[in-house]
C-alpha cells in the first residue's frame, strides 16, 4: 500500500484550484469559464493543471495555459505518489466539461478533495456527478450550466472556510 497524502490547510488567503485533466479535455469554453471564475472571485486563486504530459508536449501545453493564466502551475507527468501529493495541496478540483474526469475525480476522492462538475446531457458528462452523489458530496457542487458552475466555484472560493472544510470527503 501507499500512504494517502493529507491536505494541509494554509492560512495565506490563496485558494488552490486543481484541474486534473488530460490535454484533450482542456478546451476553450472550459478555459473561458475558469477565466470568468478568476475575474469574479474576491479571494486570490491559483490554478494547478495536471495534464499528464512530458517533454515538448508539456512545454507546449504550459505555454498555451500561460497565455490564458499568467503564473499558472502546470505539472509534468510524475509518479502516482508525487501526483497525489501535489493534488492534495489543492483546495478544490474543477472538473472539465463537456468531458468529465472519472479517474481524476476518483483521485480527488482519495485525498478528500471536493470537486465541482457540470453535469451534461451525454454519458461522458455525467460520470463525475454520479460518483459525487454516491460519496455524498453536496448537490450544489453538481451544476447544470456554466453560470451554475461559476456560482458554485465562487461559493466555494469566497465562502465560509468552515463550509469548505466540511465538504472535504
Amino acid at each position: 500500500g501507499w500512504d494517502r497524502p493529507k491536505h494541509t490547510e494554509r492560512n495565506d488567503g490563496v485558494v488552490r484550484l486543481a484541474i486534473p485533466a488530460m490535454v484533450i479535455k482542456i478546451v476553450p469554453p472550459f478555459l473561458a469559464t475558469l477565466n470568468r471564475i478568476r475575474a469574479e472571485c474576491k479571494a486570490k486563486v491559483e490554478f494547478h493543471f495536471f495534464p499528464n504530459m512530458v517533454g515538448m508536449n508539456h512545454f507546449t501545453i504550459s505555454k498555451e495555459l500561460r497565455r490564458w493564466f499568467p503564473g499558472v502551475n502546470v505539472y509534468p507527468r510524475a509518479t502516482y505518489q508525487a501526483y497525489m501529493q501535489w493534488i492534495a495541496q489543492c483546495d478544490l478540483a474543477l472538473s472539465t466539461f463537456p468531458f468529465g474526469g472519472t479517474n481524476s475525480t476518483i483521485d480527488c476522492f482519495h485525498v478528500a478533495l471536493p470537486v465541482i462538475t457540470l453535469e451534461g446531457p451525454h454519458i461522458h458528462g455525467r460520470s463525475d456527478a454520479s460518483m459525487m452523489r454516491r460519496v455524498g458530496l453536496p448537490e450544489w457542487l453538481i451544476t447544470h450550466s456554466k453560470e451554475e458552475y461559476v456560482a458554485a466555484a465562487l461559493r466555494f472560493i469566497d465562502g465560509d472556510p468552515l463550509e469548505r472544510e466540511a465538504i472535504r470527503i
